[in-house]
């Protein structure tokens, strides 16, 4: 017997107070947040507040998300689309905000998990429709199709094993399956137009391979980039909630600024540095598969540091050697330096001297991409502090980075696993 059947049934009281708890909720969490902002002395930790802050104020006044519209959809690299998207008149947006996407399963994977399970999509169920203390939802019947297509994250079920074909198993057991949550993109254009802003996200395709539960492997494309994939421009609608990002790119504007990125996760901070210029120097680490010149987006990246020749742009190739000099294409300029075969932080470490030097001057650091990298990165930053002399050792060396980051001298914009 599963573990949602041995649940007693909720009884009219007990829905009652939770529905009271959820809006209690909603009217104190608001305080306690403000209240959190004043008392942090962690500058990430107000940050983050202020990010929850504002989505819960753009919950309340968009329930169901800011509805865009679908312009175009175009190939900007390898794997990577450029998604525009109309908002409607009056929301407006800003160089550094994100877009919080709402994202559903597509129907044929809908299908697929009702035939392993054995339900008729038209059975109802009751559950919440949100898990998170931020959103906690609210409890509904519907039926067990929309439940899968719209509520219920049956991926992450799968991987977590939650999921068991048992014949006569009651779709109650979905009250259990975590939830689909909105997933971020950087803005990475903004276009005024008479009937509502438009803006650009860009998204990497990415496919996952799960094992069902017959023991039969299945590979799908990604959550929400696949559900992006399925939008019909000029017809579908997008919803999502446009939010200032917790990150402060330049906390300290005069300040010199190191930034390091993989891929796409460059193209929102290239936009927010084009879109408010910083007053110090600008050091930006990029970390890209291979070179292509004519490639749209580091086509992006060489037409920003064509605009800002005081900017150094170091580009890490993790799957290329770099051209020679002589071969480089005219639209390369002068501060844009190549380097084959590495990482980010294979640069970080050939330019030690570099960075030392930017520390040493109240240089400010802001790591964006996968989490893998931004564990390799926080690593070779203690070691420079050793070699550097601003720490005596490895532990010495780690309580300077928490206290770098407490004051956003060190900053994470992190994602993956």
């Amino acid at each position: 017997m599963t573990e949602a059947r041995m649940q007693p049934p909720r009884g009219p009281l007990r829905e009652m107070a939770t529905i009271a708890a959820h809006h209690a909720v909603h009217c104190v969490l608001p305080l306690t947040l403000r209240l959190r902002r004043r008392l942090a002395r962690c500058g990430y930790e107000r940050l983050l507040v202020a990010y929850r802050l504002d989505f819960l104020r753009r919950h309340r006044a968009h329930p169901e998300g800011v509805a865009y519209r679908l312009v175009d959809a175009q190939p900007v690299a390898r794997g990577v689309q450029a998604y525009r998207l109309q908002a409607p008149p009056g929301v407006r947006h800003r160089g550094g905000d994100t877009l919080l996407v709402r994202w559903r399963n597509a129907d044929d994977e809908v299908q697929a998990m009702l035939r392993t399970m054995g339900w008729r999509g038209d059975e109802p169920v009751r559950l919440r429709t949100a898990s998170s203390a931020f959103a906690p939802g609210r409890r509904r019947t519907v039926d067990v199709a929309t439940a899968l297509r719209e509520i219920v994250d049956f991926r992450a079920a799968l991987e977590l094993g939650a999921v068991q074909a048992v014949p006569g198993q009651p779709p109650g057991v979905l009250g259990a399956w975590p939830r689909l949550q909105p997933r971020s993109y950087s803005v990475s254009g903004i276009a005024p137009a008479p009937q509502g802003e438009v803006v650009e996200i860009l998204v990497s395709t990415v496919e996952q391979t799960l094992r069902s539960v017959d023991g039969s492997a299945a590979t799908w494309p990604g959550r929400c980039s696949g559900h992006l994939a399925r939008l019909r421009p000029g017809i579908d609608e997008l919803h999502g909630w446009p939010l200032a990002f917790p990150l402060a790119l330049q906390p300290r504007p005069a300040a010199p600024l190191l930034v390091v990125a993989t891929g796409i996760a460059a193209a929102g901070p290239l936009f927010e540095l084009r879109h408010r210029p910083p007053q110090g120097p600008v050091w930006l680490v990029c970390g890209l598969r291979q070179f292509d010149a004519g490639q749209p987006f580091t086509r992006r990246l060489l037409e920003h540091a064509a605009a800002h020749p005081a900017l150094r742009l170091d580009i890490a190739l993790s799957r290329a050697d770099a051209p020679p000099a002589g071969d480089l294409p005219p639209n390369v300029p002068p501060n844009v330096h190549l380097h084959g075969r590495c990482r980010v932080q294979d640069v970080l470490q050939a330019e030690a001297a570099r960075f030392d030097a930017h520390f040493r001057e109240g240089g400010d650091t802001v790591v964006i991409g996968h989490t893998s990298m931004g564990d390799d990165v926080r690593a070779w930053l203690r070691r420079a502090f050793v070699a550097g002399g601003q720490s005596a050792d490895e532990a010495q060396a780690a309580a300077l980075l928490v206290q770098l980051e407490q004051q956003l001298r060190v900053q994470y914009s992190l994602s993956g696993r």
